[in-house]
């Protein structure tokens, strides 16, 4: 009987994945966990300085997913030495990062960075998963960012999210 109980809460304590959401014209598309909506206008420039072209999260904001386009025109960089860039600019930032994961991974048939970090950033602790490719000849990012408090509740909805994403 405690093996049931705990087995039903855990299916309602994850959230599940709803339909596939597509990113207006731009190619893209992935899996949003349920209950994620897009943000506002004045949420994102609350929460970004440079605002991404595209964000979701959840009622609170405190789980977001976000797509930014860096605008820089990428030309053959190897993603090796992308991914050695990208660590050696947060290990020089004002956090303190723990480092979970720092590879390389395939993705529907894409290379891409993959960095999954946590640090405490005025008081809130954070854990952020990043992935960085190339697309349309520029550098795309995509971040998964959540409160460390909240994160284990959406971890499967926000890997799912991971595996889900397509570029056209």
């Amino acid at each position: 009987m405690r093996h049931l109980i705990f087995v039903v809460s855990i299916l309602f304590s994850t959230p599940a994945i709803s339909e596939e959401v597509v990113i207006g014209d731009t190619g893209i598309s992935f899996d949003a966990p349920d209950g994620f909506t897009e943000l506002s206008q004045e949420i994102q420039e609350l929460k970004w300085d440079n605002g991404p072209f595209f964000a979701m999260g959840n009622n609170t904001a405190r789980t977001t997913i976000n797509f930014v386009s860096v605008g820089l025109v990428v030309t053959g960089e190897p993603l090796s030495a992308l991914k050695q860039d990208f660590e050696n600019m947060f290990n020089r930032g004002p956090v303190d990062i723990k480092w979970i994961s720092s590879e390389i991974i395939q993705l529907n048939g894409k290379g891409w960075v993959f960095l999954e970090m946590t640090w405490n950033e005025e008081g809130t602790d954070l854990h952020n998963i990043m992935l960085i490719t190339t697309y349309k000849g520029e550098m795309l990012l995509v971040n998964f960012n959540s409160t460390k408090d909240e994160f284990p509740s959406y971890e499967n909805a926000l890997r799912n999210s991971i595996d889900s994403i397509k570029l056209q």
